[in-house]
């Protein structure tokens, strides 16, 4: 509800909103002239979901991804358009919603046949540096098939 004093500007501010926003919320005529006791809807803003990108391998299921970025299948099927959830293939990519406890655990990655440095930053996201420095790895070019790496 509007206070004395109140403007546009100061309830904008107060619950993080533009002016234009309330503007267009409350169909408002003159942006001047607001009224103490005038109840004015806030517009909610829609929190974007971050997302990052996973390139599917050989072995992977939409369980097992589930399971390693602690989403549902659902929410895969969903995010990802996905119209058979029993087909999927290497290569193709998902989007996948963040979720803050993966950010805080470990991620790990058991070294494949073809699997280089490269195209494990590349599936992850980070850069062959940041493997190489979490797992003490000195000849980047010499890693080994059933190799458990840590990513994050």
């Amino acid at each position: 509800m509007v206070q004395a004093g109140d403007s546009l500007w100061k309830i904008a501010q107060k619950h993080q909103v533009t002016v234009d926003e309330l503007i267009k919320t409350n169909n408002i005529f003159s942006p001047d002239i607001i009224v103490p006791g005038l109840r004015l809807p806030i517009p909610v803003k829609k929190i974007e979901t971050p997302m990052i990108t996973y390139v599917i391998s050989s072995g992977d299921s939409l369980w097992k991804i589930a399971q390693q970025y602690k989403v549902t299948v659902a929410d895969l099927v969903k995010k990802n358009n996905i119209t058979s959830p029993d087909i999927i293939l290497p290569g193709q990519s998902l989007m996948i919603p963040v979720n803050e406890e993966i950010e805080k655990q470990p991620i790990s990655h058991t070294v494949a046949t073809g699997d280089t440095l490269w195209l494990i930053a590349q599936k992850y996201h980070t850069t062959i540096d940041e493997i190489t420095q979490k797992n003490n790895i000195t000849n980047p070019n010499n890693i080994l098939v059933g190799q458990k790496l840590i990513i994050q």
